[in-house]
């Protein structure tokens, strides 16, 4: 499968805001959920220091899902967004060029990907969102899956 690589995500500090949705609702929340993030970090005057992210993880009927942004030391959140360090990864990674619709056939390929390799995926999905494009064709999203 071409283009599927192992990489190392470094450790990231992030603040948070996470929901228990149904997959499909995915669409419809996370924009809440970054909007949360920003209105926190706008009020206390603190600049991203990294990319906009998204992480998954199946549990039970739902699906747990964080909207995350790296933040640099010395935030510590606010009352609807927790700041986390998030241990660095081994992954299968996968880059993505166009529409977010696109990003499920992404995890199954990432999946169909770690089965052949003989590796165990992990607990969590991830998708870092490269700066952000107008044109849904143009929309860059690396995608990752945590590999044991």
């Amino acid at each position: 499968m071409s283009g599927i690589a192992e990489v190392s995500l470094p450790a990231m500090r992030l603040a948070m805001a996470r929901a228990r949705i149904a997959p499909l609702a995915v669409p419809g929340t996370l924009p809440a959920l970054f909007d949360r993030i920003y209105a926190t970090l706008h009020d206390e005057g603190v600049e991203p220091a990294g990319l906009n992210q998204a992480l998954y993880r199946f549990e039970d009927d739902a699906l747990l899902t964080v909207a995350a942004v790296e933040v640099p030391e010395g935030f510590d959140g606010g009352e609807d967004v927790a700041v986390e360090t998030v241990p660095a990864a081994r992954t299968l990674h996968l880059r993505h060029v166009g529409p977010y619709s696109g990003l499920p056939a992404i995890f199954e390929r990432l999946h169909g990907a770690a089965a052949a390799r003989d590796l165990k995926p992990g607990r969590w999905g991830r998708e870092l969102y490269q700066p952000w494009s107008p044109y849904p064709q143009r929309r860059i999203t690396d995608v990752h899956i945590e590999i044991a």
